[in-house]
């Protein structure tokens, strides 16, 4: 329902279940091409209260186990899918989102507010840069925030999403920041 970023009702037993399915469906796709998927990160609406609910962080958690544990779990950091994660011993990466605003207690802007998206480039590179560079980011309040992350994400349905990729490159390689799989070793 609306690309994942509506809250829905759904009962816990069908949740693991539709969580289980589109992990085992997107592997398979990826393995039909040769390609091996490495990590889960949860979408939308699910991404944002998994952030919130230790619980639903954990059964997502619980889902990724019972496929493969190898498989590491994306999501905000200091959040409770970074607690879950690391209570189930499954490897965390961090996201910071380049496109979207966040709120003084670090959680992203919800979409209703006007000024939860970021559509001009200096203001994404400035962001971006923060948070590879200084670790933090500015709430939309003014307050600074910590904000340790591994990966940045652009939403690529966004109609800044190719723009704002090449520049976000362009940066990198001015600054001479190493690009690499968190997936790598040091």
């Amino acid at each position: 329902i609306n690309f994942g970023r509506v809250k829905i009702k759904i009962d816990k037993t069908s949740l693991r279940q539709s969580v289980i399915e589109q992990i085992q469906s997107l592997d398979k796709i990826a393995r039909d091409e040769n390609y091996s998927i490495k990590h889960v990160k949860p979408h939308g609406a699910l991404y944002n209260e998994a952030a919130k609910d230790y619980k639903l962080a954990e059964l997502i958690g619980e889902c990724i186990l019972a496929i493969n544990p190898t498989l590491s779990l994306w999501g905000p950091p200091q959040s409770a899918v970074e607690k879950a994660a690391a209570t189930l011993k499954i490897h965390f990466v961090a996201e910071g989102f380049a496109d979207r605003t966040y709120q003084a207690d670090g959680s992203l802007t919800p979409r209703t507010a006007s000024n939860a998206l970021i559509t001009n480039e200096a203001e994404c590179l400035q962001q971006v840069g923060q948070l590879i560079t200084e670790n933090t980011l500015i709430a939309t309040n003014g307050k600074l925030i910590d904000c340790e992350v591994q990966t940045i994400c652009i939403h690529g349905d966004g109609p800044h999403a190719l723009l704002f990729a090449q520049a976000i490159n362009h940066y990198l390689h001015k600054q001479a920041i190493l690009l690499k799989s968190p997936h790598e070793s040091a």
